[in-house]
């Protein structure tokens, strides 16, 4: 059959493409339209009781290490949880200003105890309670960690207030390569004093204090020490003349066994 041809002059004829039908626009759909997916909210899981300060090894000092013990517990059903984890961030106040000390600390609680030891690795000075520090040392500020919490905590607590400078009393433990019953030796006198201007601190000990009889050494204990001041040892032979320092202006601390 012979194919048709059409002038494209004809009436009725036209290569106009087809009109498509509106696609819908996905814009256009109201997001009132879109129901939420509501997000399960987790159930709590610890309570965090209370909050104490302790001191590092030398005791509370600017600049070092203190530790900060939260008292937690489980919730009923939620002791096997594997979120141990306990935070909260230091803060200074001095001349009634808070101020924020950008350090977060943290500690994970003992199963068994339900205590968790957050660490506070240097305890900053305030800026503003500084440069007074300088001028004087017995200037006082205080600290505290605020916002203790735990991730799926029941509650956030604040710790008590930690006074500065802390008057951490320690018993110093001394041992000195002294027989105690060495006839010489009995006439002995070991003296320990601070080294602050008014010199506070000062006791002198014996062979006849020994702590520990029955070998060659001498153990002495100073009790009563106040742990932001430094000492220094004096042994004095008495009547061999002779007279030395065993250690001259340390920190407990530096002794490590205050």
């Amino acid at each position: 059959m012979a194919r048709e041809f059409h002038d494209i002059n004809e009436p009725g004829h036209s290569f106009a493409k087809k009109k498509e039908e509106p696609k819908e626009n996905k814009r256009d759909i109201d997001i009132q339209d879109i129901e939420p997916v509501e997000k399960k909210k987790e159930e709590p899981e610890v309570r965090i009781i209370s909050a104490e300060w302790k001191p590092g090894p030398g005791g509370f000092q600017y600049l070092e290490q203190c530790f900060l013990e939260v008292q937690t517990e489980f919730l009923p059903g939620k002791e096997d949880t594997e979120r141990l984890r306990i935070r909260g961030k230091l803060f200074g106040i001095f001349n009634g200003q808070e101020f924020d000390l950008s350090q977060e600390i943290e500690g994970f609680i003992d199963r068994k105890t339900g205590v968790a030891r957050l660490e506070i690795k240097k305890l900053w000075f305030i800026d503003d309670h500084y440069s007074e520090w300088l001028e004087d040392s017995q200037t006082p500020c205080t600290y505290k960690i605020k916002g203790i919490f735990h991730s799926l905590g029941e509650n956030e607590i604040d710790s008590p207030e930690l006074s500065m400078p802390a008057n951490s009393h320690v018993t110093l433990r001394i041992t000195l390569d002294i027989d105690p019953e060495d006839p010489e030796a009995q006439d002995d006198k070991i003296r320990l004093f601070s080294t602050d201007d008014s010199q506070s601190y000062e006791k002198i000990l014996t062979v006849k204090d020994d702590k520990k009889t029955g070998n060659d050494t001498l153990e002495l204990e100073f009790p009563d020490i106040n742990s932001a001041l430094s000492y220094t040892l004096e042994v004095d032979h008495g009547g061999e003349g002779h007279v030395y320092y065993m250690f001259e202006d340390k920190k407990v601390k530096e002794l490590g066994n205050g």
